[in-house]
């Protein structure tokens, strides 16, 4: 009869080993493979003793999930081995970095084996909410919050990394030694609050580097923060963040993270910080899809220098500064663009009969905007698209008499006509021209469109670029929907059900959001085909869209 305390070692042997056989594939092969070796041998031996000896070598069967090592018989002193055939793993067929969540730990974790050692570790994140639950602690949602993440768990562990030293040296004085445990104390429980926040140097039976090693690991604490705090900048601006900004940000951050990793090596850590190693794959996910190439401090043989922290801390709070500033500027140039967007629309739709009030206003937000030529192509583009119908009207004289134009204002719409007569000039010289007028594209569309009716939504209504779609694609009918951007989108749907429209165009960067994700549902209730436009609204530039987008299906409806 087994003893209670042989009992209680078997249920925490049992417990032990059913946690690492559902964490572990490979410890569970391995056992497995050698349980079955174990009874193999048992039987063997089981046969010699009853019916003689066996000729042969004892047979191994097949593994569903062998082991990656060959498994080893320890036989008993004096007791030969029985000889066995050498149990040998697959070769590695395949190997990814997959997010692996336990408790409120999140890490990614570097899988080699089959696909279905793969996919068995990629199902583990589907329990992340369960756990979560359990558990009370958040996890990053993404990369946006991962990066805040990092900023604050770096900023408790620089002030840990000094509240260390003062411990340490009230610990030989006797000085003050209260008050350090109610900063340490503080300190935990902050760490507690985030996932994966591990506080090292306050862990218990563990010495600390030598003050001026914890004051380099604090400064490549501050350099790592800084990098994540400006790429969380960046990362927040979506597609309008500076690449240039971006990539000198990675290649700060990618040092940031190596000279962390290497000075953490002169403290007990035998594994990588979580900052750091958050960090470092943080960097190749982005840098994967954004396709930015970090040349430096991506490898173990390539590592940084870590007493370059504080010159590497100046230079991203110089690039920081860099960020903010140009951040700022593209929030008032789109502020400004908007406002310049509503009140050029309320222009060009009264015509002479507009009022002074939306000139005034007109007038200030293209002041807002500073330099034109400051600007960028895409805001310039979308500057003059917008004025293009306010610098005809005053062109034809139907400014209201009571609205008193600026110089430089007024220069400004003159520069723009003149512009738009001049593309006008070229494009009728190329279709007066010899050879084709229009591109196999335009012509293959026409033959898809013509006699039907188009709708186009966004911009300003121009009657010339009108009458140009109107002649490439021979529209029986076309209608330009122009809507302000808080405007409904009801007036849209009775034109989109007309039994005659083939088309629905929406024009990404002249439309509001709700106005585009309204028309798109407005053509799939009518069975109507529906395209963005991902730039401007020449027959070239609708006929590509078309042609990638809906081409196929529109061909199989005509």
């Amino acid at each position: 009869m087994q003893s209670p305390a042989g009992e209680e070692l078997t249920a925490a042997l049992q417990r032990f080993l059913t946690t690492k056989l559902e964490n572990d594939p490979t410890t569970r092969a391995l056992l497995v493979a050698l349980a079955k070796v174990v009874l193999e041998t048992c039987d063997a031996k089981k046969t010699d003793s009853d019916a003689g000896p066996v000729i042969g070598p004892v047979s191994t069967p097949a593994l569903a999930e062998p082991p990656a090592e060959p498994a080893k018989i320890i036989a008993r002193a004096g007791e030969a081995t029985p000889a066995k055939a050498a149990i040998v793993g697959p070769r590695v067929m395949s190997e990814g970095i997959v997010p692996l969540r336990i408790g409120g730990v999140q890490m990614h974790l570097r899988v080699e084996g089959s696909s279905s050692d793969l996919a068995r570790a990629r199902q583990s994140i589907t329990e992340v909410e369960t756990i979560e639950a359990k558990h009370g602690v958040a996890v990053p949602a993404d990369e946006g919050e991962l990066l805040e993440l990092i900023v604050k768990r770096a900023g408790i562990k620089i002030r840990a990394c000094e509240v260390a030293k003062q411990r340490r040296a009230a610990e030989k004085s006797g000085e003050g030694r209260e008050a350090i445990r109610t900063q340490v104390a503080g300190l935990i429980a902050e760490a507690k609050a985030l996932p994966n926040c591990f506080l090292w140097m306050f862990m218990p039976g563990h010495d600390i580097p030598d003050d001026n090693v914890m004051d380099m690991i604090r400064d490549c604490y501050e350099a790592l923060q800084g990098c994540a705090k400006t790429a969380a900048t960046l990362h927040g601006a979506g597609s309008g963040a500076n690449t240039a900004q971006m990539t000198a940000c990675m290649k700060l951050l990618a040092e940031a993270q190596s000279g962390l990793r290497l000075i953490l090596k002169q403290t007990w850590l035998e594994r990588d910080d979580m900052d750091q190693f958050d960090a470092f794959m943080w960097l190749r996910r982005t840098a994967e899809v954004q396709h930015i190439f970090v040349d430096r401090f991506m490898r173990l043989d390539d590592p940084a220098d870590p007493l370059r922290a504080p010159q590497l801390r100046d230079e991203i709070k110089a690039l920081a500064t860099e960020v903010d500033r140009t951040t700022t500027d593209t929030k008032q140039s789109k502020k400004a663009l908007n406002k310049i967007k509503y009140h050029a629309q309320r222009i060009a739709e009264a015509g002479e009969a507009s009022e002074a009030g939306d000139w005034r206003s007109l007038q200030t937000g293209v002041a807002g905007l500073g330099s034109v030529s400051g600007l960028d192509s895409r805001s310039r583009e979308q500057l003059e698209e917008m004025l293009a119908p306010v610098a005809k009207l005053m062109d034809e004289d139907g400014v209201p008499t009571e609205v008193e134009l600026e110089e430089s204002f007024s220069t400004l719409l003159d520069t723009i006509q003149r512009k738009i007569e001049r593309q006008a000039e070229k494009e009728a010289e190329r279709e007066a021209s010899s050879g084709p007028r229009y591109s196999a594209d335009v012509l293959h569309v026409r033959g898809l469109l013509g006699g039907k009716r188009l709708v186009l939504i966004g911009g300003t209504r121009f009657a010339q670029q009108e009458q140009r779609l109107r002649d490439a694609f021979e529209l029986a009918d076309f209608d330009w929907i122009s809507l302000r951007e808080h405007a409904s989108s009801a007036p849209m749907e009775p034109v989109i059900a007309k039994i005659d429209t083939a088309l629905v165009v929406a024009i990404t960067r002249l439309a509001g959001h709700h106005h585009i994700d309204d028309a798109r549902d407005y053509a799939r209730k009518h069975d109507k085909l529906f395209v963005q436009l991902p730039a401007g609204h020449s027959p070239e530039q609708v006929a590509k869209a078309v042609t990638e987008q809906v081409g196929n299906r529109l061909a199989a409806a005509t």
